[in-house]
């Protein structure tokens, strides 16, 4: 229990509290709404792991064997991500 100096400050966390609560529950609701619709509608639902360190600008450099054999299986494409950087980015 915390204890604070006024009953006014009281009811008044009492209230944020509840704000809060239904700000959380809206957003439980939603998510149960959505995943359940997804469910409902699809056959199958793949969830990829994506090496997103590997996607960013600053990732850590490939070694010359590995820069190598990425460029020649990408096309010349190797470390040219920058769009895909800045959007993972934010």
């Amino acid at each position: 229990m915390i204890t604070v100096d006024s009953n006014n400050l009281y009811k008044a966390g009492l209230e944020v509290a509840k704000v809060h609560a239904q700000i959380k529950d809206a957003r439980s609701d939603f998510l149960h709404e959505l995943t359940t619709k997804l469910v409902r509608d699809n056959d199958l639902i793949a969830i990829e792991d994506l090496a997103i360190r590997n996607m960013v600008r600053n990732a850590p450099p490939l070694s010359t064997a590995a820069f190598h054999a990425l460029n020649s299986i990408q096309g010349g494409s190797a470390g040219k991500n920058h769009k895909l950087a800045r959007s993972i980015r934010g």
